[in-house]
């Protein structure tokens, strides 16, 4: 009894001795072969820059099945795109079924994404940096004649062939930026998290779905339309795998406070989706639909009181796929609302909305807009806005107006103000109505366009501007023909600004993206341009807000570092005359000349000025239609200009030629000259080409 109680335990140890060399062998048994599986698939038809730090198989991360990790992973691009980084993750690991392994046909169960970083970027000339595919090419003719049946394929290093049968795909602290240079858009998305579980082998399975956004930022053309919000969706999803038709269960979608619940299905039989869903609010009170606004959101939202109702609806019914997309209802109602920081002795109140939205995918020109109803008043201040849009696509009829008058200074009652301070009143009168081809056709008697638009004495002070900005008047007169600019009178610390002209096609400019013209007349009496500056003597940088951002990611976008991008839908004139300008260590009096605004460049025309205790003349353009290398052209005409102060200010002529340091005297100079620009908005020296004359008085070297 006692040989078979021995002989027990040495083959227990024993066994337990065989799997733990099992777990160590086995993934080395593996990893050449899963190696070759791994690099040929990132970078099959890849036309990017793919680097792993290191690549391990393991039995024990996710025992029985066999785990295949790549850790510090990054894809970067090439040509345009070069030094930037497309994805970064920390690590990437694969659950693999063991058996499925020795059979040589692997069957994928699971992807962890850890610390995933994506960024997406369309340069101006729309291309993308993750269309990173290459081309396929057609196989020469050659390739379709089969083989002789005596020859046998090598396939020793071919990789293996893999299925997925996924129970769990995660995403945990991703971070993703978008840039489009195209439109003006940015969007980041911070601290992502994303977790799918369910049985993809199976015909038929319930699928979890758990995600997490903790900050959402959207800006386009300049203006954030969401900052730091929340959003999530908790869902379970039935899954009918065989006929790919998913039910929705139990599920809310919420962003910020704003809780929306799904039901429908969505069915994808072939290249079609067929979406039919109905969502509308899980919580009705108006303090949800506050949460949308950020800076109530960001401001002591918690404590905000609030009364009134909300009901938000919709469907989305249709077939998606490249030549239609669903119908989409969406219904928004507030009635009686109010709201009230606790803190502050005023409200706002009587908010009431009333917005039905209609989209048809099938038929576009059937989408219609109708604010039948948007009424507030803040500190007793009144503003009425109504709204409706008909056939947007082919000719858009707009009927809308605005009626309110707004003392400024009580928004300090209403909504904290924290350091900042505001005052002046808002005064807006305008009544507009009718098709945008009565506009493009010139029949401006058909088209009603009246009223006026009026700002008077602004002020607004705040620790993040460097100086307060005083609008004394400005006001905005509507007619079908044109918008005028009746009066705007500004001063920005020790700088004025007064403005006066016409913007015409405005109409167009808002409904179907038309070329916004104008002609003006811009005069200053003086303006100190080192207060817009910062220390370093250049403009404030752009905060960077990626989070734990890896070394080897960088965001290189040209607009991103300093570059003015000119709008192509501008067509401004500004005929200008401006008594004294301080810029760095230049002091330029009685600049007088033409600013032409219009096809993405800024043109001068016959630009004088005094400088330098001499006189420049500018003729040239600043030209961004390709923003990846802006130039300039100059024509420069300079007369008596003293060689000591010119370079205190122009640092680059002593680095073009260093002998001027040495000089005293006065130089004129006709000079004309091209070059590229860098991201600093620096000439680059590599690149001008000019030619000129210079002339000389009493110069001592």
């Amino acid at each position: 009894m006692k040989k078979l109680i021995k002989w027990f335990f040495r083959i227990l140890f024993a066994l337990i001795g065989l799997i733990i060399i099992a777990i160590i062998i086995i993934p080395m048994l593996f990893k050449d072969e899963m190696l070759v599986m791994v690099k040929d698939e990132i970078n099959k038809n890849v036309n990017a820059k793919v680097e792993f730090a290191d690549f391990k198989l393991s039995l024990l991360k996710s025992f029985p099945d066999l785990n295949l990790g790549l850790y510090e992973m990054s894809v970067t691009g090439l040509d345009k795109f070069e030094g930037d980084t497309l994805m970064y993750f920390k690590s990437f690991n694969v659950q693999v079924d063991l058996v499925s392994a020795f059979k040589k046909d692997v069957m994928v169960k699971g992807i962890v994404l850890d610390n995933p970083f994506i960024n997406g970027i369309v340069l101006a000339d729309s291309s993308a940096n993750w269309d990173i595919a290459v081309p396929s090419q057609a196989l020469p003719d050659t390739a379709l004649v089969p083989e002789p049946e005596t020859e046998i394929a090598d396939t020793a290093s071919e990789p293996l062939p893999y299925r997925l049968e996924l129970k769990k795909f995660q995403i945990k602290d991703a971070n993703i930026f978008y840039t489009d240079n195209t439109s003006g858009m940015e969007a980041k998305l911070k601290d992502f998290d994303f977790l799918l579980k369910g049985d993809f082998g199976m015909d038929y399975s319930d699928l979890s779905i758990n995600t997490s956004i903790e900050d959402i930022m959207v800006k386009m053309a300049g203006i954030r339309y969401l900052n730091k919000a929340h959003f999530g969706f908790d869902a379970t999803i039935g899954a009918d795998l065989e006929n790919m038709i998913f039910t929705f269960k139990d599920n809310v979608l919420a962003l910020n406070a704003i809780e929306l619940g799904f039901d429908g299905k969505v069915e994808m039989p072939n290249d079609d989706i067929v979406v039919d869903v109905n969502f509308n609010t899980k919580k009705t009170s108006f303090k949800s639909l506050l949460s949308m606004v950020p800076a109530i959101y960001m401001q002591g939202f918690e404590e905000l009181k609030t009364a009134g109702n909300l009901a938000l609806k919709g469907d989305i019914k249709g077939i998606y796929n490249e030549t239609q997309m669903p119908l989409v209802n969406l219904q928004l109602l507030v009635e009686n609302a109010m709201f009230q920081y606790p803190d502050l002795p005023k409200a706002v109140e009587n908010v009431n909305i009333d917005l039905v939205v209609f989209y048809d995918g099938v038929v576009n020109d059937n989408t219609k807009v109708d604010l039948n109803k948007f009424h507030v008043e803040v500190a007793q201040n009144p503003f009425d806005i109504m709204m409706h849009l008909r056939t947007p696509f082919s000719d858009p009829y707009i009927k809308a107006t605005l009626d309110g008058h707004i003392i400024l200074k009580t928004l300090a009652d209403v909504v904290p103000m924290e350091d900042s301070n505001i005052d002046g009143e808002i005064t807006a009168d305008v009544d507009i109505a009718g098709n945008l081809s009565t506009i493009e056709n010139e029949k401006y008697d058909e088209f009603n366009a009246k009223g006026m638009l009026q700002l008077k004495n602004f002020l607004f002070e705040s620790p993040d501007l460097p100086a307060a900005v005083k609008i004394i008047e400005t006001t905005f007169n509507f007619t079908p023909q044109y918008l005028e600019l009746k009066n705007f009178d500004a001063e920005v610390g020790q700088s004025d600004f007064n403005l006066k002209g016409k913007i015409e096609n405005y109409v167009a400019y808002a409904l179907s993206d038309g070329t916004l013209k104008g002609d003006f007349k811009f005069k200053s009496k003086n303006i100190n341009a080192n207060e817009f500056l910062s220390e370093s003597g250049e403009t404030a940088a752009p905060e960077t807000e990626v989070k734990e951002e890896p070394e080897v990611a960088t965001v290189d976008t040209t607009s991103a570092m300093g570059v003015f991008e000119v709008p192509g839908n501008i067509d401004f004139i500004l005929n200008s005359e401006l008594n004294h300008i301080i810029y760095d260590k230049m002091d330029i009096t009685n600049l007088t000349g033409v600013f032409v605004i219009k096809d993405k460049k800024v043109m001068m025309n016959n630009l004088n000025m005094n400088l330098l205790d001499g006189k420049l003349g500018i003729d040239g353009e600043y030209n961004t239609q390709n923003i990846e290398a802006p130039s300039v052209t100059m024509s420069l005409d300079i007369e008596k200009m003293e060689i000591e102060s010119a370079l205190n200010s122009f640092s680059m002529l002593e680095k073009m030629a260093p002998i001027l340091k040495n000089c005293k005297g006065k130089i004129s100079l006709k000079f004309d000259f091209t070059s590229l620009l860098d991201s600093a908005m620096s000439p680059v020296l590599n690149s001008i080409d000019g030619y000129g004359k210079l002339h000389s008085e009493s110069i001592q070297v």
